[in-house]
């Protein structure tokens, strides 16, 4: 029987075999382990050890008059070299202490909490020990692999990158953690040479965060792909592609998140940078570009919450020269959700400009054409705008931008002021009012409609009906069961109910109906960027729109005078 021998590491004193934790911990801000790592890195193979992660503590919670006094530690658990995140459900708080042989030896009651009737669960989450690097350089075609998060770096050179090459093509970095807790500047820097590109390399697995201004830069690179790569926490930028010339680079999976200027920054002359990835609660952009650049595709990304105090974008591209714009800029299948911010979009100095089939999530601040809005600025053209969800596309100066759409595809219609529905006095659905928007389907077939809606006070329901010329009326009763409750904050209110496909020229209903809830003292309904969207079955005609008209519907009549009419403001 053939025998497997223990892996065996020994580091400049310090001996890490399977299963057995060391005595000294690397990241004890002493001890640096450059030099052992490179000789191992300049073979072509560098294997950062992981220790493995403690494990087995077990932690039972003592409760008195609905507040935790005490932490009963059942199990001190292995291999907890250093003291673990201990928390709990509720607003308790608590801290580990540990021995010398990496067990855990007491818990600390910070808060015991209030409110608790049964024992809160309790997470324990071990934290890795670290080695610390002032700087190991990567040769061509070398492969760096750790055990995840358990194979962590530090830097111990605060005027180095981390890890760094220049001129080195070809090499591969995964599977481990890279801690810049503010020690460093620049926690990853990858350089072509003077005579060749930082070419074919790949980033994956990663775990990257806390460096003073970027967590990691390209420079003169070609062909990198990063899979699953995790930059946060920088104080400036989660990836940073510089000015001058950084080409197919490809983000696909992972997160540039929670970075204090932006998640991504790509820069001039940049070709073909293509982002399936998320960015999100980064404190300026999730993505900024600059031309001249040339095909920028962002497609299957995720925006959330970039941007603070009302300044901000999700996707930013920046002004630089009328004669250096950037060209080919590609945002599809993709979702904005931004809050505290201009925008989900301000693009500037771009050309040939396609935003299709991406989706704008109700903001979580902001009123629509704000929260969640495309604006175009000066010195863009040639623009497609196809099948966007819940986003308005306008101009800087708020304008619905129409555009004339290609067959096969889905087109948007928006008006582009707010409107104030007045509610009658009464209450319930028997005062239900109905605001009508016709529209004219020169081919194709509605599949679907919707509006942003508020209250001026209180509550209200609302849903939507559609119906046209050859096909059968949605009515109540398919639609109100679809019915939202409004309040006074944006909300969008939509539904997908297809008519029948018909090659003539037919017109569309779409209904929004209306009531105030039992009870409440709301008196009208704000309308915002009420939007329809269709299949195109051949060549489209040019679009007409007529305006909106608000009218009783047949049971309101019966309980309120003939009389009463709805009213239509410009704007709330």
């Amino acid at each position: 029987m053939k025998r497997t021998l223990p892996i065996v590491l020994s580091l400049a004193g310090v001996c890490f075999a399977q299963g057995a934790p060391a005595q000294v911990s690397p990241d004890d801000g002493r001890t640096d382990f450059t030099e052992v790592f490179q000789r191992a890195l300049d073979t072509g193979h560098l294997r950062i050890p992981g220790d493995p992660l403690g494990a087995g503590a077990r932690i039972t919670p003592v409760l008195e008059n609905g507040s935790i006094t005490s932490l009963r530690l059942d199990s001190p658990g292995e291999r907890y070299c250093k003291a673990p995140e201990i928390r709990l459900e509720g607003d308790a708080q608590a801290a580990a202490e540990i021995d010398a042989n990496c067990r855990i030896s007491a818990i600390r009651v910070i808060s015991g909490g209030s409110g608790y009737t049964t024992p809160p669960r309790i997470f324990i989450t071990p934290h890795p020990r670290c080695y610390r690097i002032s700087q190991l350089r990567i040769p061509i075609g070398a492969l760096v692999e750790g055990d995840g998060f358990s194979s962590c770096l530090i830097p111990g050179d605060a005027t180095k990158p981390l890890l760094f090459s220049e001129g080195a093509s070809g090499f591969h970095l995964r599977n481990f953690a890279v801690e810049g807790r503010r020690l460093s500047d620049v926690g990853m820097q990858f350089n072509g040479g003077l005579t060749d590109d930082a070419a074919r390399s790949t980033l994956e697995g990663i775990v990257i965060t806390g460096f003073r201004q970027k967590n990691i830069e390209l420079n003169k690179s070609y062909g990198f792909v990063f899979t699953n790569v995790h930059s946060a926490g920088s104080g400036g930028w989660g990836l940073y592609l510089r000015d001058g010339y950084n080409n197919a680079t490809q983000i696909i999976s992972g997160e540039y998140s929670g970075n204090s200027i932006g998640g991504v920054y790509v820069g001039s002359r940049s070709i073909l940078f293509h982002f399936s990835s998320i960015a999100e609660a980064n404190g300026k952009y999730g993505i900024y570009y600059r031309g001249p650049s040339h095909g920028i595709l962002i497609d299957n990304a995720y925006f959330e919450a970039n941007g603070r105090d009302g300044q901000g974008w999700d996707l930013r591209g920046e002004y630089n020269d009328y004669d250096k714009p950037t060209r080919g800029l590609t945002v599809r299948n993709t979702l904005f959700n931004s809050a505290h911010a201009e925008g989900a979009a301000f693009l500037e100095n771009t050309v040939d400009i396609e935003l299709s089939h991406n989706t704008g999530m109700p903001p979580m601040l902001g009123m629509p054409f704000t929260a969640n809005s495309l604006r175009i600025g000066k010195g863009s053209g040639m623009l497609r705008v196809d099948g966007n969800t819940s986003l308005s596309v306008a101009n800087t100066a708020g304008t619905h931008i129409h555009t004339e759409i290609p067959p096969g595809t889905q087109s948007l219609f928006t008006s582009e002021l707010p409107s104030r529905i007045a509610l009658p006095p009464g209450s319930g659905a028997a005062n239900i009012t109905t605001v009508s928007r016709k529209v004219a389907v020169p081919s194709g077939h509605m599949v679907g409609a919707g509006v942003w809606m508020r209250t001026d006070t209180g509550t209200a329901s609302a849903w939507v009906e559609i119906a046209d010329t050859v096909s059968s009326y949605t009515g109540t009763l398919v639609n109100q069961p679809h019915r939202q409750t409004l309040g006074p904050e944006w909300q969008w209110v939509s539904m997908n109910v297809a008519t029948d496909a018909d090659a003539k020229l037919k017109t569309t209903n779409v209904n929004f109906r209306l009531y105030r809830n039992d009870g409440s003292e709301t008196k009208a309904i704000y309308f915002r960027a009420p939007i329809a969207w269709r299949d195109i079955a051949g060549t489209p005609a040019r679009k007409t729109i007529q305006s909106f008209s608000a009218t009783p519907s047949e049971t309101r009549r019966t309980n309120t005078s003939e009389g009463h009419s709805a009213t239509l403001p410009s704007k709330p």
